[in-house]
């Protein structure tokens, strides 16, 4: 089986593009929801 050259430059690209969309936002999510119960929130 061929694999072009750039095939796992794709890859990499791509689950960095969903881990900005989907990871990120929901870590701050849980960040913002923690810092309520200790210390009143993100600012």
């Amino acid at each position: 089986m061929k694999v072009k050259d750039d095939a796992e430059n794709q890859s990499s690209e791509e689950t960095d593009k969903y881990e900005k969309l989907l990871v990120n936002p929901t870590v701050l999510k849980l960040l913002e929801a923690r810092g309520k119960m200790d210390c009143g929130g993100l600012d």
